[in-house]
């Protein structure tokens, strides 16, 4: 299941306003060998109106997707090193295959990598194409099938 698309110019305005207000910019994952690419900033004035849905997935590169999408996940967001599943901000662990849900919206790459907050060594994912991008702050949470 690929995530929903939202609208293509409200989304790349959306995106082009975050990366250039200077919002806060760093970020940490748990493990350093799954690349977690996090969105930068706490949200504000910055919300794609598309629901993302889907699976979670690890690439052969081992970075953490939404189904086939790379995905940019919301400050607070890990992975759990120990357990191999997404810790997400509230505190919910999802495994790989599971489904997860939060606001945000399909991007291209370019812009994408643009948002992604400092400190992220993320060469090595595929930035080409699009990209699932939750909003900064959204409440990604376990979804149902």
């Amino acid at each position: 299941m690929r995530p929903s698309r939202g609208a293509a110019g409200a989304v790349v305005a959306a995106v082009l306003v975050l990366a250039v207000a200077g919002c806060s910019r760093s970020a940490t994952t748990d493990d350093p060998g799954t690349p977690l690419a996090l969105v930068s900033g706490d949200g504000d004035g910055f919300d794609m109106a598309a629901e993302l849905t889907g699976p979670v997935t690890v690439d052969a590169q081992g970075c953490v997707r939404l189904g086939g999408l790379l995905a940019l996940w919301p400050e607070g967001t890990g992975w759990d090193r120990e357990a191999d599943r997404l810790r997400l901000p509230g505190g919910a662990v999802v495994a790989r295959g599971e489904s997860v849900a939060g606001g945000g919206g399909e991007v291209p790459g370019s812009i994408a990598r643009a948002a992604l907050a400092d400190g992220q060594p993320l060469d090595r994912c595929d930035w080409v194409g699009t990209v699932a991008m939750f909003n900064p702050g959204s409440d990604v949470v376990a979804a149902t099938p």
